[in-house]
Protein backbone atom coordinates (compact mmCIF):
# COMPACT_ATOMS: atom_id res chain seq x y z
CA UNK A 1 0.00 0.00 0.00
CA UNK A 2 1.04 3.31 -0.81
CA UNK A 3 0.16 6.26 0.92
CA UNK A 4 0.29 9.98 -0.95
CA UNK A 5 0.04 13.06 0.58
CA UNK A 6 -1.08 16.01 -1.28
CA UNK A 7 -1.16 19.48 0.54
CA UNK A 8 -0.81 22.37 -1.49
CA UNK A 9 -4.05 21.60 -3.84
CA UNK A 10 -6.20 24.79 -4.76
CA UNK A 11 -9.42 22.04 -4.79
CA UNK A 12 -10.63 18.64 -4.59
CA UNK A 13 -10.08 17.65 -8.05
CA UNK A 14 -6.77 18.76 -8.31
CA UNK A 15 -5.43 17.49 -5.49
CA UNK A 16 -6.74 14.07 -7.05
CA UNK A 17 -5.06 14.45 -9.63
CA UNK A 18 -1.69 15.42 -8.23
CA UNK A 19 -2.13 12.26 -6.04
CA UNK A 20 -2.90 10.35 -9.38
CA UNK A 21 -0.23 11.72 -11.16
CA UNK A 22 2.34 10.69 -8.59
CA UNK A 23 1.48 7.00 -8.42
CA UNK A 24 1.77 4.45 -11.26
CA UNK A 25 -1.19 2.29 -9.08
CA UNK A 26 -3.32 -0.02 -11.13
CA UNK A 27 -6.01 0.40 -8.47
CA UNK A 28 -6.35 3.78 -6.83
CA UNK A 29 -8.74 5.07 -2.89
CA UNK A 30 -9.00 8.25 -3.07
CA UNK A 31 -10.12 9.81 0.46
CA UNK A 32 -10.07 13.99 1.62
CA UNK A 33 -10.37 13.68 5.35
CA UNK A 34 -8.70 11.73 7.80
CA UNK A 35 -11.08 8.61 7.40
CA UNK A 36 -11.48 6.27 4.96
CA UNK A 37 -14.34 4.03 4.42
CA UNK A 38 -14.30 1.03 2.19
CA UNK A 39 -17.32 -1.72 1.64
CA UNK A 40 -15.86 -4.55 -0.71
CA UNK A 41 -19.28 -5.20 -2.24
CA UNK A 42 -17.53 -8.48 -4.71
CA UNK A 43 -14.46 -9.89 -4.66
CA UNK A 44 -12.67 -9.83 -7.84
CA UNK A 45 -9.33 -11.63 -8.37
CA UNK A 46 -6.35 -8.81 -9.01
CA UNK A 47 -3.46 -10.00 -10.79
Amino acid sequence: MEVIPVFDAIGLANGYNQGRNKSDAKYKIYRHNLQVSVKVVEKINVE
